[in-house]
């Protein structure tokens, strides 16, 4: 029988933030299974998967509602265009 995956669930809450357009979502762990992201913020989410994204330098775009499955045991970085309202929830299966 497998061995079931441990969710960790972490938001970032952009209600509080003024001037940071970028935010680490994930730390590095090489015991991550899989991870998604969801982005609940009002503009588009640019991911980073083990480099800090920028506008022209990204490994994807997640536009409003929308989900991605993490591809690394790397750190993961969200960028956005401006500061958002909303939040982003990412969840580390380990």
């Amino acid at each position: 029988m497998p061995t079931p995956l441990n969710p960790t669930v972490s938001s970032v809450d952009f209600s509080t933030r003024t001037t940071t357009n970028t935010v680490t979502l994930l730390a590095s762990n090489h015991a991550r299974k899989k991870a998604t992201i969801r982005n609940d913020a009002d503009v588009d989410l640019k991911v980073g998967e083990g480099f800090t994204p920028t506008s022209i330098l990204y490994t994807d775009i997640l536009p409003p509602g929308g989900r991605y499955l993490v591809g690394t045991v790397e750190t993961v970085y969200a960028y956005f265009e401006r500061v958002p309202q909303g939040r982003v929830l990412a969840t580390e299966h380990i």
